[in-house]
């Protein structure tokens, strides 16, 4: 089958990382996939590398700040008239190239589905997003984003999380199904937990608000507080040159540096996560989680925030260990309980690896979206 994917942007985003993920397990089982950019960037290039034919379409996402302005509806206007001309040229590309399925990779961009509907080919659309994690919302209104979507043929969510705020949006759909991301399986080396004795935490969220920074902060000072300052080490993305005035305030204010070791830039995360014994996911609102999994791959204790879609991937005292967001005393506890018990804590690591391999593999993946293509083929062929 040949499938043309449909992404929002050009950049090496989670969102894309994932739709490489899902093309590469497509193509070793003998599909061809190509894909539309908006605009050039480390995406097209990336794509280029890997052999799958790219094409730039340029046209403008549906979602986005609803402040009701005079700027709002030129944005309209503007919106429309770009993405008519870009429904045009994705209509003749499709004709050329004979693609069989449309699959939009983000619930952002829209054209793939009027253009699917218009030449009468299956359409499946991909939500990996919480809009309300960007202030955005449905530009054009809701009541046109649940008629677009129901041109849809399948509408996959990444998570049970996701699903719901969908279905709040935009409604219900016949085939509307949770098919979790996945990432390479690579074997995982022989590791010690807390080699040193230091229980060595990776933070990797940056100052945003909305990946847990300030949990994490309150969590560093409580930890010193109750001496804990030379037995847990949180390093954490934190550039002093950007950080906003109130982070910077606390941080310093409270002399963190004893518990948080700062980093102003990670490199290869894979190796960062080689020399850490637990990851942090301390997201207010986490739509998936792909470094949730990629920690689980990699041999590392997971502790997460209990909101979003974390507790769906992570059983508590199980596979990894959940705290109550917005309570650093809560984060405190954990991160001192997984210091005090490395036996439990090897056991849970083990147990995170088993669950990404069963749950959240590339192949896994795949698996569950080729058979998403099977039903809407199977129901076409049947209508």
């Amino acid at each position: 089958m040949k499938i043309l994917f449909i992404t929002h942007y050009p950049e090496m985003g989670g969102a894309n990382i994932a739709m490489f993920s899902l093309i590469r397990g497509l193509m070793e089982r003998g599909h061809t996939a190509g894909i539309v950019f908006p605009k050039d960037g480390p995406a097209t290039a990336k794509a280029e590398s890997l052999g799958i034919k790219t094409r730039i379409i340029r046209n403008i996402q549906w979602a986005g700040p609803m402040e009701r302005d005079l700027r709002f509806w030129l944005r309209l206007i503007r919106i429309s008239l770009v993405n008519l001309k870009a429904l045009g040229e994705l209509k003749s590309y499709i004709r050329e190239e004979g693609y069989d399925l449309i699959h939009t990779n983000t619930s952002l961009p829209y054209i793939g589905a009027i253009a699917a509907r218009q030449l009468g080919i299956p359409h499946v659309w991909h939500i990996r997003e919480l809009l309300h994690n960007y202030g955005f919302d449905y530009m054009f209104g809701k009541k046109y984003a649940r008629r677009i979507y129901g041109y849809s043929d399948a509408i996959i969510t990444i998570s049970e999380r996701v699903k719901r705020e969908f279905v709040s949006a935009a409604g219900s759909h016949r085939g509307l199904r949770v098919v979790y991301d996945g990432t390479e399986d690579i074997p995982l080396p022989e590791r010690e937990y807390r080699p040193g004795g230091r229980l060595r935490v990776l933070y990797a969220g940056g100052y945003a608000v909305s990946k847990g920074v300030w949990d994490m902060m309150k969590a560093a000072l409580i930890l010193r507080e109750r001496g804990y300052s030379d037995k847990i080490t949180i390093s954490a993305n934190l550039n002093e040159k950007i950080l906003p005035g109130d982070i910077k305030e606390f941080y310093f204010g409270n002399s963190l540096d004893g518990v948080i070791d700062r980093v102003e830039r990670y490199g290869d995360m894979r190796e960062e996560r080689m020399t850490r014994d637990m990851a942090l996911m301390s997201s207010t609102d986490e739509a998936f989680g792909l470094v949730t999994i990629e920690a689980m791959r990699d041999g590392l204790l997971v502790t997460g925030a209990d909101t979003g879609a974390t507790p769906e991937i992570i059983e508590d005292g199980v596979t990894g260990l959940l705290y109550g967001q917005g309570d650093p005393e809560s984060l405190a506890d954990r991160l001192i309980w997984a210091y005090e018990h490395p036996s439990e804590c090897v056991t849970i690591i083990r147990n995170g690896r088993r669950a990404f391999e069963e749950r959240f593999t590339e192949d896994v993946n795949c698996g569950n979206i080729c058979e998403v293509y099977e039903d809407v083929l199977k129901y076409r062929s049947r209508t």
